[in-house]
Protein backbone atom coordinates (compact mmCIF):
# COMPACT_ATOMS: atom_id res chain seq x y z
CA UNK A 1 0.00 0.00 0.00
CA UNK A 2 1.26 3.47 -0.88
CA UNK A 3 1.76 5.17 2.47
CA UNK A 4 0.63 8.57 1.26
CA UNK A 5 -2.89 7.20 0.87
CA UNK A 6 -3.18 5.94 4.45
CA UNK A 7 -4.64 9.23 5.67
CA UNK A 8 -7.50 8.95 3.18
CA UNK A 9 -8.54 5.71 4.86
CA UNK A 10 -10.39 7.22 7.86
CA UNK A 11 -12.47 9.41 5.51
CA UNK A 12 -13.30 6.49 3.25
CA UNK A 13 -14.21 4.36 6.26
CA UNK A 14 -16.44 7.13 7.64
CA UNK A 15 -18.32 7.36 4.36
CA UNK A 16 -18.73 3.57 4.25
CA UNK A 17 -20.15 3.49 7.78
CA UNK A 18 -22.45 6.42 6.99
CA UNK A 19 -23.89 4.48 4.08
CA UNK A 20 -24.26 1.22 5.99
CA UNK A 21 -25.53 2.76 9.23
CA UNK A 22 -27.65 5.91 8.69
CA UNK A 23 -27.46 8.70 11.26
CA UNK A 24 -29.91 8.91 14.11
CA UNK A 25 -32.95 11.02 13.28
CA UNK A 26 -32.66 14.59 14.42
CA UNK A 27 -35.09 17.47 14.68
CA UNK A 28 -34.29 20.55 12.55
CA UNK A 29 -33.46 22.49 15.72
CA UNK A 30 -31.20 19.76 17.11
CA UNK A 31 -27.99 21.41 15.92
CA UNK A 32 -26.04 23.71 18.21
CA UNK A 33 -22.64 25.38 18.21
CA UNK A 34 -20.25 27.14 20.53
CA UNK A 35 -17.84 29.04 18.25
CA UNK A 36 -15.22 31.06 20.09
CA UNK A 37 -11.83 32.64 19.47
CA UNK A 38 -9.17 30.12 20.46
CA UNK A 39 -7.07 31.97 22.99
CA UNK A 40 -5.01 29.73 25.22
CA UNK A 41 -1.81 29.14 27.09
CA UNK A 42 0.12 26.00 27.96
CA UNK A 43 3.75 25.48 28.96
CA UNK A 44 4.22 23.42 25.80
CA UNK A 45 2.96 26.20 23.49
CA UNK A 46 3.19 29.55 25.30
CA UNK A 47 0.38 31.91 24.17
CA UNK A 48 -1.75 30.61 21.31
CA UNK A 49 -4.45 32.24 19.22
CA UNK A 50 -6.80 31.00 16.55
CA UNK A 51 -10.37 29.83 16.18
CA UNK A 52 -12.33 26.95 17.65
CA UNK A 53 -15.86 25.63 17.56
CA UNK A 54 -17.72 22.81 19.25
CA UNK A 55 -20.64 21.65 17.09
CA UNK A 56 -23.22 19.26 18.48
CA UNK A 57 -26.36 17.55 17.28
CA UNK A 58 -28.93 16.25 19.76
CA UNK A 59 -30.79 13.01 18.99
CA UNK A 60 -34.54 12.57 18.90
CA UNK A 61 -36.36 11.02 21.84
CA UNK A 62 -36.73 7.69 20.00
CA UNK A 63 -33.03 7.45 19.04
CA UNK A 64 -30.75 4.63 20.19
CA UNK A 65 -28.74 7.05 22.35
CA UNK A 66 -29.40 10.15 24.43
CA UNK A 67 -25.93 11.51 23.73
CA UNK A 68 -25.25 14.13 21.05
CA UNK A 69 -22.92 13.89 18.09
CA UNK A 70 -19.99 16.23 18.72
CA UNK A 71 -17.50 17.84 16.34
CA UNK A 72 -14.65 19.88 17.80
CA UNK A 73 -12.83 22.04 15.22
CA UNK A 74 -9.62 23.81 16.12
CA UNK A 75 -6.92 25.84 14.42
CA UNK A 76 -4.26 27.92 16.16
CA UNK A 77 -0.80 29.50 16.00
CA UNK A 78 1.51 30.02 18.98
CA UNK A 79 4.28 32.38 20.03
CA UNK A 80 6.67 29.42 19.71
CA UNK A 81 5.93 29.30 15.96
CA UNK A 82 3.72 26.22 16.32
CA UNK A 83 0.55 25.67 14.39
CA UNK A 84 -2.13 23.02 14.35
CA UNK A 85 -5.49 22.39 12.69
CA UNK A 86 -7.76 19.43 13.19
CA UNK A 87 -11.12 17.91 14.04
CA UNK A 88 -12.22 15.49 16.76
CA UNK A 89 -15.64 13.92 16.33
CA UNK A 90 -18.00 11.41 17.90
CA UNK A 91 -20.87 10.34 15.63
CA UNK A 92 -23.72 7.98 16.51
CA UNK A 93 -25.36 5.80 13.86
CA UNK A 94 -28.48 3.66 13.94
CA UNK A 95 -27.96 0.20 15.31
CA UNK A 96 -25.81 1.44 18.17
CA UNK A 97 -22.67 2.20 16.15
CA UNK A 98 -20.33 4.90 17.48
CA UNK A 99 -17.59 6.35 15.28
CA UNK A 100 -14.81 8.35 16.96
CA UNK A 101 -12.38 10.18 14.66
CA UNK A 102 -9.37 12.44 15.23
CA UNK A 103 -7.51 13.95 12.27
CA UNK A 104 -5.04 16.84 12.45
CA UNK A 105 -1.89 18.37 11.07
CA UNK A 106 0.72 20.38 12.93
CA UNK A 107 4.22 21.81 12.97
CA UNK A 108 5.61 22.00 16.48
CA UNK A 109 8.90 23.00 18.06
CA UNK A 110 9.18 20.80 21.14
CA UNK A 111 11.63 19.42 23.71
CA UNK A 112 13.22 16.02 24.26
CA UNK A 113 14.74 15.02 27.61
CA UNK A 114 15.58 11.40 26.91
CA UNK A 115 13.78 8.29 28.09
CA UNK A 116 13.45 7.53 31.79
CA UNK A 117 11.64 8.64 34.95
CA UNK A 118 14.36 10.97 36.23
CA UNK A 119 16.36 12.38 33.32
CA UNK A 120 18.13 15.69 34.13
CA UNK A 121 17.09 18.98 32.53
CA UNK A 122 20.64 19.38 31.25
CA UNK A 123 20.03 16.80 28.49
CA UNK A 124 17.21 18.82 26.96
CA UNK A 125 17.16 19.07 23.17
CA UNK A 126 14.81 21.21 21.10
CA UNK A 127 13.43 19.93 17.83
CA UNK A 128 10.76 20.80 15.30
CA UNK A 129 8.53 18.23 13.62
CA UNK A 130 5.65 18.04 11.21
CA UNK A 131 3.00 15.69 12.50
CA UNK A 132 -0.08 14.20 10.80
CA UNK A 133 -2.10 11.77 12.96
CA UNK A 134 -5.35 10.05 11.99
CA UNK A 135 -7.09 7.96 14.64
CA UNK A 136 -10.40 6.17 14.53
CA UNK A 137 -12.51 3.81 16.63
CA UNK A 138 -15.59 1.98 15.39
CA UNK A 139 -17.59 0.73 18.36
CA UNK A 140 -20.68 -1.48 18.37
CA UNK A 141 -23.14 -1.30 21.26
CA UNK A 142 -23.48 -4.51 23.27
CA UNK A 143 -25.57 -2.99 26.08
CA UNK A 144 -26.85 0.50 26.85
CA UNK A 145 -23.53 1.36 28.47
CA UNK A 146 -20.94 -0.99 26.90
CA UNK A 147 -19.49 -0.89 23.38
CA UNK A 148 -16.56 -2.64 21.73
CA UNK A 149 -14.95 -2.69 18.32
CA UNK A 150 -11.82 -1.91 16.37
CA UNK A 151 -9.29 0.92 16.67
CA UNK A 152 -7.07 2.30 13.91
CA UNK A 153 -4.07 4.61 14.24
CA UNK A 154 -1.99 6.14 11.44
CA UNK A 155 0.64 8.79 11.96
CA UNK A 156 3.33 10.42 9.86
CA UNK A 157 6.00 12.41 11.68
CA UNK A 158 9.19 14.02 10.42
CA UNK A 159 11.73 16.01 12.39
CA UNK A 160 12.53 19.09 10.31
CA UNK A 161 14.98 20.68 12.74
CA UNK A 162 17.24 19.23 15.45
CA UNK A 163 20.14 20.45 17.56
CA UNK A 164 23.56 19.92 16.01
CA UNK A 165 25.37 17.16 17.87
CA UNK A 166 22.22 16.03 19.72
CA UNK A 167 20.99 12.44 19.86
CA UNK A 168 18.01 13.29 17.66
CA UNK A 169 20.36 14.52 14.93
CA UNK A 170 21.66 10.96 14.55
CA UNK A 171 19.82 7.70 14.06
CA UNK A 172 20.22 6.10 17.50
CA UNK A 173 16.73 7.15 18.67
CA UNK A 174 13.80 5.50 16.91
CA UNK A 175 11.66 8.26 15.46
CA UNK A 176 14.50 10.69 14.75
CA UNK A 177 14.03 10.00 11.04
CA UNK A 178 10.82 10.47 9.07
CA UNK A 179 8.45 7.61 9.85
CA UNK A 180 4.99 6.36 9.03
CA UNK A 181 3.44 4.47 11.92
CA UNK A 182 0.28 2.50 11.28
CA UNK A 183 -1.56 0.03 13.44
CA UNK A 184 -4.85 -1.58 14.33
CA UNK A 185 -6.34 -3.27 17.35
CA UNK A 186 -9.27 -3.41 19.73
CA UNK A 187 -11.15 -0.80 21.74
CA UNK A 188 -13.85 -1.04 24.40
CA UNK A 189 -15.89 1.59 26.27
CA UNK A 190 -18.15 1.61 29.30
CA UNK A 191 -20.00 4.91 29.53
CA UNK A 192 -22.80 5.98 31.89
CA UNK A 193 -21.98 9.71 31.95
CA UNK A 194 -24.83 12.18 31.65
CA UNK A 195 -22.63 14.39 29.43
CA UNK A 196 -19.42 13.79 27.49
CA UNK A 197 -18.27 17.41 27.66
CA UNK A 198 -18.95 18.21 31.31
CA UNK A 199 -20.28 15.23 33.29
CA UNK A 200 -22.09 15.62 36.61
CA UNK A 201 -22.68 11.91 37.30
CA UNK A 202 -21.73 8.52 35.87
CA UNK A 203 -18.58 6.65 34.90
CA UNK A 204 -16.41 6.17 31.84
CA UNK A 205 -13.87 3.43 31.11
CA UNK A 206 -11.91 3.14 27.86
CA UNK A 207 -9.38 0.43 27.03
CA UNK A 208 -7.35 0.13 23.82
CA UNK A 209 -4.74 -2.29 22.53
CA UNK A 210 -2.97 -1.53 19.24
CA UNK A 211 -0.33 -3.37 17.21
CA UNK A 212 1.78 -1.35 14.79
CA UNK A 213 3.88 -2.78 11.98
CA UNK A 214 4.63 -3.23 8.32
CA UNK A 215 1.48 -5.32 7.91
CA UNK A 216 -0.49 -2.04 8.17
CA UNK A 217 1.93 0.08 6.13
CA UNK A 218 4.09 1.24 9.03
CA UNK A 219 7.85 1.49 9.39
CA UNK A 220 8.23 0.17 12.95
CA UNK A 221 6.82 -2.80 14.86
CA UNK A 222 5.56 -2.14 18.38
CA UNK A 223 2.43 -2.33 20.52
CA UNK A 224 0.67 0.09 22.84
CA UNK A 225 -2.08 -0.40 25.40
CA UNK A 226 -3.96 2.35 27.24
CA UNK A 227 -6.53 2.47 30.04
CA UNK A 228 -8.63 5.46 31.11
CA UNK A 229 -11.07 5.20 34.06
CA UNK A 230 -13.20 8.12 35.27
CA UNK A 231 -16.08 8.55 37.68
CA UNK A 232 -18.22 11.60 38.48
CA UNK A 233 -20.07 11.88 41.78
CA UNK A 234 -22.77 14.53 42.39
CA UNK A 235 -22.29 16.55 45.56
CA UNK A 236 -25.32 18.81 45.55
CA UNK A 237 -24.89 21.06 42.51
CA UNK A 238 -21.14 20.42 42.58
CA UNK A 239 -19.23 17.45 41.17
CA UNK A 240 -16.44 15.28 42.54
CA UNK A 241 -14.37 13.92 39.62
CA UNK A 242 -11.88 11.04 39.85
CA UNK A 243 -9.60 9.60 37.17
CA UNK A 244 -7.08 6.78 36.93
CA UNK A 245 -5.06 6.10 33.79
CA UNK A 246 -2.22 4.01 32.52
CA UNK A 247 -0.31 3.03 29.39
CA UNK A 248 2.32 0.50 28.35
CA UNK A 249 4.37 -0.01 25.19
CA UNK A 250 6.72 -2.68 23.88
CA UNK A 251 8.84 -3.22 20.79
CA UNK A 252 10.77 -0.77 18.60
CA UNK A 253 8.96 2.37 19.74
CA UNK A 254 9.35 5.86 18.21
CA UNK A 255 10.20 8.21 21.07
CA UNK A 256 7.03 10.28 20.57
CA UNK A 257 4.85 7.18 21.15
CA UNK A 258 6.23 6.60 24.65
CA UNK A 259 3.71 7.25 27.45
CA UNK A 260 4.26 10.73 28.86
CA UNK A 261 3.52 12.22 32.26
CA UNK A 262 1.92 15.65 32.24
CA UNK A 263 0.12 17.98 29.88
CA UNK A 264 -3.13 19.90 30.01
CA UNK A 265 -5.25 16.79 30.66
CA UNK A 266 -3.58 13.79 32.28
CA UNK A 267 -1.55 15.58 34.98
CA UNK A 268 -1.49 19.36 34.96
CA UNK A 269 1.73 20.70 36.47
CA UNK A 270 4.31 18.96 34.27
CA UNK A 271 5.53 19.69 30.75
CA UNK A 272 4.15 17.09 28.32
CA UNK A 273 7.10 14.97 27.19
CA UNK A 274 9.34 15.90 30.14
CA UNK A 275 9.12 12.37 31.62
CA UNK A 276 8.57 9.46 29.21
CA UNK A 277 9.09 5.72 29.52
CA UNK A 278 7.57 2.36 28.58
CA UNK A 279 4.97 2.38 31.37
CA UNK A 280 2.77 5.07 32.91
CA UNK A 281 0.28 5.28 35.76
CA UNK A 282 -1.44 8.41 37.05
CA UNK A 283 -4.49 9.51 39.00
CA UNK A 284 -6.18 12.82 39.68
CA UNK A 285 -9.14 14.23 41.55
CA UNK A 286 -11.08 17.41 40.93
CA UNK A 287 -13.88 19.28 42.70
CA UNK A 288 -16.00 21.42 40.37
CA UNK A 289 -18.51 23.96 41.68
CA UNK A 290 -20.45 26.97 40.51
CA UNK A 291 -19.69 30.42 41.92
CA UNK A 292 -22.10 32.78 40.16
CA UNK A 293 -24.23 32.36 37.04
CA UNK A 294 -21.83 31.18 34.27
CA UNK A 295 -18.72 31.36 36.46
CA UNK A 296 -17.35 28.30 38.24
CA UNK A 297 -14.20 27.09 39.96
CA UNK A 298 -12.28 23.85 40.47
CA UNK A 299 -9.79 22.46 42.94
CA UNK A 300 -7.62 19.59 41.65
CA UNK A 301 -4.65 17.40 42.56
CA UNK A 302 -2.93 14.46 40.95
CA UNK A 303 0.07 12.17 40.99
CA UNK A 304 1.75 9.83 38.54
CA UNK A 305 4.92 8.08 37.45
CA UNK A 306 6.65 6.63 34.39
CA UNK A 307 8.90 3.58 34.65
CA UNK A 308 10.76 1.13 32.37
CA UNK A 309 8.85 -1.81 33.88
CA UNK A 310 5.97 -2.49 36.25
CA UNK A 311 8.36 -3.69 38.94
CA UNK A 312 10.11 -0.28 38.87
CA UNK A 313 7.11 1.79 39.96
CA UNK A 314 7.32 3.61 43.28
CA UNK A 315 10.67 5.35 43.00
CA UNK A 316 9.80 8.54 41.12
CA UNK A 317 6.21 9.49 41.94
CA UNK A 318 5.43 13.10 41.03
CA UNK A 319 2.49 15.17 42.20
CA UNK A 320 0.88 18.51 41.47
CA UNK A 321 -2.27 20.42 42.33
CA UNK A 322 -4.00 23.73 41.91
CA UNK A 323 -7.19 25.61 41.20
CA UNK A 324 -9.10 26.69 38.14
CA UNK A 325 -11.61 29.25 36.93
CA UNK A 326 -14.47 28.34 34.57
CA UNK A 327 -16.57 30.43 32.19
CA UNK A 328 -19.52 28.58 30.64
CA UNK A 329 -19.71 29.35 26.91
CA UNK A 330 -22.70 27.15 26.08
CA UNK A 331 -25.34 26.36 28.71
CA UNK A 332 -27.03 23.61 26.68
CA UNK A 333 -23.97 21.34 26.54
CA UNK A 334 -22.17 23.02 29.48
CA UNK A 335 -19.07 23.82 27.43
CA UNK A 336 -16.50 25.66 29.53
CA UNK A 337 -13.51 27.84 28.90
CA UNK A 338 -11.04 26.85 31.63
CA UNK A 339 -8.09 28.59 33.22
CA UNK A 340 -6.01 26.32 35.48
CA UNK A 341 -3.00 27.08 37.67
CA UNK A 342 -1.02 24.05 38.87
CA UNK A 343 1.99 23.87 41.22
CA UNK A 344 4.27 20.81 41.32
CA UNK A 345 6.41 21.82 44.31
CA UNK A 346 8.94 23.73 42.21
CA UNK A 347 7.14 25.47 39.37
CA UNK A 348 3.70 26.86 38.54
CA UNK A 349 2.10 25.99 35.20
CA UNK A 350 -0.77 27.86 33.53
CA UNK A 351 -3.36 26.31 31.20
CA UNK A 352 -6.11 28.04 29.21
CA UNK A 353 -8.26 25.61 27.21
CA UNK A 354 -11.73 24.73 25.97
CA UNK A 355 -13.54 21.80 27.67
CA UNK A 356 -12.63 20.09 30.91
CA UNK A 357 -9.40 18.18 31.48
CA UNK A 358 -11.35 14.91 31.81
Amino acid sequence: MNKKYLFAFPLALSLTISAAYPHEKNAPSAWGAAPIPAIGYMPETSLLAGAAAVLYRNPDKDADTHKPDTYTLLGFYTLKNQYQAGVISATHFRGGVLLRTEVSGSCFPSEYYGIGPDTPKSVKETFTSVYFPAKESILFKATDSFSAGIALDQQYQKLTKTERGGVLAGSSVTGSKAMMNSGAGFAAEYDTRDSEMNPHRGSFIEAKMLWFGKYAGGDASFSKGTLDMRTFIPFGESTICLQFGGAAVSGDIPFYYYPSLGGSQSLRGFYYGRHIDRNLVFSQAEYRFNVWKRIGMTLFAGAGEVAPGFSCFGGHIRGAGGLGLRLMLDETQKINLRLDLSYNGRETYTYLNILEAF
